[in-house]
């Protein structure tokens, strides 16, 4: 995994629906199976709640793992968002192989690689 500095990560956990709209225009992730709720950063932040709140209380039908699920919609999303950053090009290329692999296993087990 490459090495990450301040703006790197910065770049990876943060930035709300309006800085992410100006980068790239569009805002932050939506979760279709939660009524469109939108997620709070547009990095791994907001999606880590989620993630956070489902492992606390033991909850698979957590609606980002429901989304997960359903598709490769989520992981799609943090790539690109991350080829937006050239400062993260490394990263984004170590991030497509694992979503790659993570891809290709059965639907019900993407939840908890992803995670």
């Amino acid at each position: 995994m490459p090495k990450l500095g301040p703006l790197e990560l910065n770049s990876l956990f943060f930035n709300c629906s309006q800085e992410t709209e100006h980068l790239q225009g569009y805002g932050n992730y939506t979760i279709p199976q939660e009524n469109n709720k939108q997620l709070v950063y547009a990095g791994f932040a907001g999606v880590f709640q989620s993630v956070q709140r489902a492992k606390r209380t033991f909850n698979l039908n957590e609606a980002v793992f429901k989304n997960l699920r359903e598709g490769n919609w989520l992981m799609d999303y943090y790539i690109n968002r991350c080829r937006m950053y050239k400062h993260l090009s490394e990263f984004t290329e170590y991030l497509e192989k694992v979503f790659g692999i993570i891809s290709l296993l059965p639907r019900y087990l993407i939840p908890k690689y992803f995670a």
